[in-house]
This record gives structure tokens, sequence and C-alpha cells, in this order.
């Protein structure tokens, strides 16, 4: 049996679209023709690559493990889920997912041909655990390290909103005051060059900014994202960016967050199975950083060849500070894929803790800009008027 996309219309005109099981298009076709749907586009799920979210993924990953754990099979476990409300926008990639595994494909092959969004540690933890019978359990570690990485994006989004509003007020309280009220200001005291030099360096401003600057910046976002598209295509230059913002004060935030996705992703592939040697660079692949995943890269290839992961880490700069020491306790004690679990929780919470301080430190330096520029034009608006008053009483 396969799953099928179709489009049509029923009897009375009304448009039609849903999924169908059948054994081929053909056999869809007539069974949707006998339930009076008539069909003008049919399509096989599996053909379908597309999207699975990382939230989607997360909630997909906790309930196929908890259906595994309770003795069901695969194949049926995948088809109750299909019929999860809130996983029917991945629907086509679920359906196609258990039409490979139906027909013999295993599921983390089947998963890396459906879905756009699946990381390749995922895959290789899945693969391993599809191998040693422990789906279930590293399934809901995968749900596990998905859920913290959510819940950290979450927490910098909700953290950013203050910071962003302030200074989204701040441009639009300065725009209307250089676009309206010193340009009338500037009609009632009349002369420019005998306005004070604040005045006359304010309404330099706003002539130029309006109209032309205000699509110069436009022209120049534009440019701007154009290069940084082109500069992450070109992996050299990327990394010497990545370099760069390591080095940029309150850098130590970004330190936290790489160590944690690293700690996270490496415990969960030691857990499941995954040899070091391979853990190390796909964990190095998943903290985002073309820079973490290049010496991961060199640090796999030096445990290939007899070195410790403690000494290799040493060669990871952005990590090696944070988790060298969590490493050198799990190797002597036995337990590296717990003491990476701890290491990632702390991190996590590191994480948290600089963010807060980072932020605090931001949002009055946000005020004192945007209400000293604010200050700058209201005087510049007063000090004519202060002038004109001065020579009405004279």
């Amino acid at each position: 049996m396969r799953t099928y996309s179709y489009k049509g219309y029923d009897d009375t005109g009304a448009p039609k679209s849903g999924h169908i099981e059948a054994l081929s298009a053909k056999s869809a076709r007539d069974t949707l023709a006998a339930q009076k749907i008539y069909v003008a586009k049919i399509v096989e799920s599996r053909t379908q690559r597309g999207n699975f979210p990382q939230p989607l993924r997360g909630m997909f990953y906790r309930e196929l493990a908890a259906l595994l754990r309770s003795g069901m099979p695969l194949v049926p476990a995948l088809g109750m889920l299909l019929k999860t409300p809130e996983l029917h926008t991945a629907f086509v990639v679920l359906s196609g997912v258990r039409d490979h595994v139906r027909e013999g494909l295993g599921f983390a092959a089947a998963l890396e041909k459906m879905s756009h969004g699946t990381k390749s540690f995922e895959l290789s933890a899945i693969e391993v655990a599809e191998r040693t019978g422990t789906l279930d359990a590293v399934l809901n570690q995968l749900a596990d390290v998905i859920e913290s990485h959510q819940q950290l994006r979450e927490r910098v989004q909700r953290a950013m909103i203050y910071p962003i509003f302030i200074l989204t007020l701040g441009i639009v309280v300065a725009l209307v005051m250089l676009g309206v009220l010193l340009p009338r200001m500037q009609r009632i005291t009349g002369d420019f060059l005998s306005m004070p030099a604040l005045t006359r360096f304010m309404l330099t401003i706003s002539r130029w900014l309006f109209p032309w600057g205000i699509v110069g910046f436009g022209v120049a976002g534009v440019l701007g994202v154009l290069f940084f598209r082109q500069l992450f295509r070109d992996p050299a230059r990327r990394i010497q960016l990545e370099v760069f913002m390591l080095r940029l004060p309150g850098q130590r935030v970004y330190r936290y967050l790489l160590a944690s996705r690293f700690a996270h992703t490496l415990a969960i592939l030691t857990k499941a199975g995954v040899p070091l040697v391979e853990g190390i660079a796909l964990a190095g692949r998943a903290t985002g950083n073309g820079w973490c995943e290049e010496r991961a890269e060199v640090a796999a290839h030096a445990v290939r060849h007899g070195q410790n992961l403690e000494e290799a880490v040493h060669g990871i700069p952005p990590l090696a500070e944070i988790l060298t020491g969590w490493i050198a306790v799990g190797e002597a004690g036995g337990d590296l894929a717990g003491m990476l679990d701890h290491a990632g929780r702390r991190c996590d919470r590191q994480f948290d803790h600089h963010l807060a301080r980072l932020l605090a430190l931001l949002e009055p330096l946000l005020l004192l800009l945007i209400g000293g520029f604010v200050l700058l034009i209201t005087l510049a608006v007063l000090l004519p008027v202060f002038s004109l008053t001065d020579a009405v009483l004279r």
C-alpha cells in the first residue's frame, strides 16, 4: 500500500483534496471515483520531499518512542501518528516515511529521503539505534535535545523583544521629529544661516534623510543581505566572520550556546552507540558554527589516531575552556555521556545567566543612545524658538 495526495471535485463541483492509501495511482483514482470524487491531480506522497520543522520533530520523536516502548511495531506506530492533529502539517513527510519503511527501507534512511530539516546527527543516532534495538530510548533522548535547543531559541527571542521595541520606538520618534518638527520650525523662524549650529546640523541630516536617505538605507539593506548570503556561501570567509564574532564583547554568551549544543549532541550520540570519531564530527556540525565544525573534524582525526577526547577538544577554541574539564572527569570515571549531559545543562544555565547580564547592559545603553539623540533634536527645535523669543522681547 502507498499513500497518495489528491485534488479534485465532487459531483456538485465543490473542490476536494486529501490523502488516500492504495496499491497504485489507478487504484486510488478508481476508489475516489466510486466515492464520486473526480481527481484532477494525484501524487504519491513519498515523491514529495518536504520540510520537517524542529518543534514537530521533537513531538514526533517523543510520541513515536512512547508507542514503540508499548510494544507497537514501527509501521503501525507511524500510521497512528499520521492521525495526530498536531502532526498534520507534516503528513506528507510522515506518510512517505511510513511507505518507505513498509517497503523495507530503514527508518533513518526513509527520514533522510523525505525530510529537509532532519539533522545529520539525528539520522546517525537513529541508524545506530535501529541496529542495536534501542530506538525508543534514542528517540526520547533526541526529543530532549531538540526541546532544549527550541527552549534556548525561544528564550533568546523573548529576551530580544524589549530591546527591539525600544529601538523601533526611538527610530520612529527620531524620524517624526526630523521629518516634521524641524522643517516646520525652519518655516517659522526663517533664515537657515542665522540658526544655531546644532539646528543647522540637524536640518542638514533631515534634508539628506528625506526622501533619498531612506531609499539609500533600503538599497544598503538589500545589498547587505545579498553580501552576507554570498559571504556564507564561501566557507573560508564565513569562518573568518565567525572567528571575529567570537572576539567581540559579549561573546561569552555565544560560546556557552555552542558548548551546550556540542555537549548535548555528543552525549546522545555516545549513548546511542555512535563511534566517538564520528560523533565528534557530527556534534561539531550540530553547533551551527563553521569554525567549530572545521575544528571538530580535526579533533575527530586526532582521536582516530589515538589522542584522547580531552586533548582533542583543546583544539576547538570556542569549546576548550568550557568543556575539557567535564570531558576529563567523564573519561576518567567511565561515564562520558553522563558528564556531557551535565556539562550541557550547566552551559544552558550559564547561557541564561550571561544573556541576562548582557541584556541588562544593552537595554539602558539603548535608552541612553536613543534618549540622547531625541534630546539633541529637541534642543535643535527649541534653540531657534528661544532665540526668536529673545529677539522679540528686545
